[in-house]
């Protein structure tokens, strides 16, 4: 396998690749057969589940964030002097930057001089490669126009994008590559399912279908939650972990996974003292099934 990790090789006469060929180069190594894992830095992508896992969780973090500043003028101080204040970052942005790395979506080899992002109808269908691009274009040339990253923050450019890439390892028409419908094409019964927080548990009842929602390319899947509400969620506010086999919520709201809606997010959970006892949830098949 080719290494590229490092900068740019030169030509005889030590001129850098035009960003023409780097392109080219790139997109010939990242249409090399990978199976589970894949890259952009080494081109074998070397992401976990987990590692996929947390970019779409942070996504949906960083979409329910408030807006963050960009670069500009401070507030005058005592002597009626401003100061040239920097982007504002967040804790999540900040996880987000190192992970965008560390997973090889953000590389030196993917470069772009498109100066506006792309409308959502391009963006959810772009290719991989070119999702990286933009992804990098972003990240990278924050360095040279700060403020950048932070402005397509705001709009969701990020997030979107990152959910693109998501998307395009992880699943197929929208369900998961990781997890086989049945015969009949539902869900295997009685399979562990996650709040948002992790702190309450599902188990599927079998139910699958597509989700109507207006342009939403996810499915619904039926859940029954320990406190005895059964909700149909949608696949893009949550994540299949094939090491696992659990499904847990990344985004939405604590048991409803919706991501389009403004808050509350769906249905909350009900206060504790109204959820059924384990006796009683036994006595459902969805709670008394192995999941196979």
């Amino acid at each position: 396998m080719q290494d590229i990790s490092g900068p740019p090789p030169c030509d005889d006469l030590g001129v850098e690749p035009t960003d023409l060929e780097a392109r080219r180069r790139a997109k010939e190594l990242l249409s090399r057969p990978a199976p589970a894992t894949y890259g952009a830095n080494d081109m074998e992508f070397p992401a976990t589940p987990q590692q996929w896992e947390r970019l779409k969780r942070l996504t949906y973090l960083l979409d329910a964030a408030p807006g963050l500043d960009r670069p500009g003028l401070s507030e005058p101080d005592a002597a009626g002097i401003r100061y040239m204040r920097s982007a504002e970052s967040s804790p999540e942005l900040d996880k987000l930057h190192e992970l965008v790395y560390d997973m090889g979506l953000v590389s030196q080899w993917f470069t772009a001089s498109t100066p506006d992002p792309p409308a959502d109808d391009v963006l959810f269908g772009l290719d991989l490669f070119d999702t990286c691009v933009e992804l990098t274009r972003i990240f990278r040339g924050d360095r040279f126009v700060e403020g950048l990253l932070v402005s397509r923050v705001n709009e969701g450019v990020v997030q979107r994008l990152c959910r693109r890439a998501y998307s395009i390892v992880n699943t197929t028409d929208g369900w998961p590559k990781s997890l086989a419908p049945t015969s009949g094409g539902r869900l295997p019964m009685g399979m562990v399912f996650r709040s948002l927080s992790g702190e309450i548990e599902g188990r599927t009842t079998g139910g699958r279908r597509e989700c109507p929602a207006d342009g939403c390319p996810g499915w619904l899947v039926s859940v029954l939650w320990e406190t005895g509400q059964l909700l149909h969620i949608c696949s893009e506010g949550w994540h299949h972990d094939p090491e696992t086999g659990e499904l847990r919520v990344v985004g939405g709201g604590e048991i409803s996974a919706r991501f389009v809606s403004p808050p509350p997010l769906g249905e909350p959970p009900r206060p504790r003292s109204e959820w059924p006892t384990r006796a009683e949830l036994s006595k459902r098949k969805a709670w008394s099934a192995v999941a196979r």
